[in-house]
């Protein structure tokens, strides 16, 4: 039987709006111990602002980190 371990990192409806435009759609998403992540996407889709939101340097507009 595999163990499962609680997630790491959790973005639960994670939104940024910055000067009165949206940089990130609401944005779920679970994070464990041990797993590879790749964020990818076109240019100004929110992918630096999604890892700036995780490190902190963003606080989102909406959900919780």
């Amino acid at each position: 039987m595999a163990l499962v371990s609680p997630p790491l990192l959790v973005f639960d409806q994670v939104s940024v709006h910055l000067g009165g435009r949206q940089i990130l759609s609401p944005t779920s998403l679970q994070v464990a111990a041990g797993e590879f992540v790749c964020v990818i996407g076109p240019s100004g889709c929110g992918k630096t602002t999604l890892l700036r939101a995780a490190a902190g340097f963003v606080q989102p507009s909406g959900g919780q980190v």
